[in-house]
């Protein structure tokens, strides 16, 4: 398994620390649909949380060293997470770091299997999908729950459609939309009143609280993913 992680800042600065950054053990690459980062740091790593956890690392220091030596205008962020398979398929981890970002100028690059891609632009994604909803009553479904506020009901609701559709949560990790670590910590956090508050699909406590329960934007972020691998796999 192969990371990368895609890095958004100042367009001048990140091309020109690609020019340098081109080493075994940390380089910054162009490609058509932005600049990743790579690095054998992310080797041994099985969950695209810890890999951002890393990559915001790397890029605290290498924001501070660009800063001293070409004063870099805006600091680099971590923009998305990208799981490279065994076949070649790319799963793209959507999830933004800052609260409130907008996500429509978020364009991937779907590469399949026979090494051809498949350009996909924000507003090019929303006719897919309505078109898709059409006919798929699944698809239908979670984009009219996602209308709606996203409280740990619906979240849990959406994340109820696509397991059904793909028929149970062990596929959902055989594709590696997440893994079974994820989505019980989801589950049990959106169920649990001490965890959730009261806003938890439940009432009452039926288990134990979750140790490291998720917050609510985790949450969002972690079924947003989900949704995004879903509806790319339907497409």
């Amino acid at each position: 398994m192969k990371w990368l992680v895609r890095v958004i800042g100042d367009e001048y600065d990140i091309r020109e620390l690609a020019k340098s950054l081109n080493l075994e053990d940390l380089s910054i690459t162009k490609e058509s649909d932005g600049y990743y980062l790579s690095s054998p740091l992310f080797e041994g790593l099985t969950e695209s949380t810890d890999v951002r956890q890393k990559a915001k690392e790397i890029m605290a220091l290498l924001n501070g060293a660009a800063r001293l030596e070409i004063g870099i205008r805006k600091p680099m962020e971590v923009e998305c997470i990208v799981k490279i398979c065994d076949d070649g398929r790319r799963q793209f981890d959507m999830i933004l770091d800052a609260v409130g970002s907008s996500k429509a100028s978020v364009d991937v690059v779907i590469r399949k299997a026979d090494g051809s891609t498949t350009e996909m632009h924000a507003v090019d994604r929303i006719s897919k999908y309505f078109k898709i909803a059409l006919n798929d009553s699944k698809v239908a479904e979670a984009l009219n729950l996602l209308q709606h506020d996203l409280d740990w009901v619906n979240l849990y609701r959406i994340y109820e459609v696509i397991e059904e559709d793909v028929g149970n949560k062990e596929r959902i990790v055989a594709n590696g939309w997440a893994t079974g670590k994820q989505i019980k910590r989801f589950k049990h956090t959106a169920c649990s009143p001490g965890a959730a508050g009261e806003l938890a699909r439940h009432t009452k406590e039926t288990t134990q609280p979750p140790k490291d329960p998720m917050t609510l934007l985790e949450a969002k972020a972690f079924i947003e993913s989900i949704l995004h691998n879903w509806l790319y796999s339907k497409t």
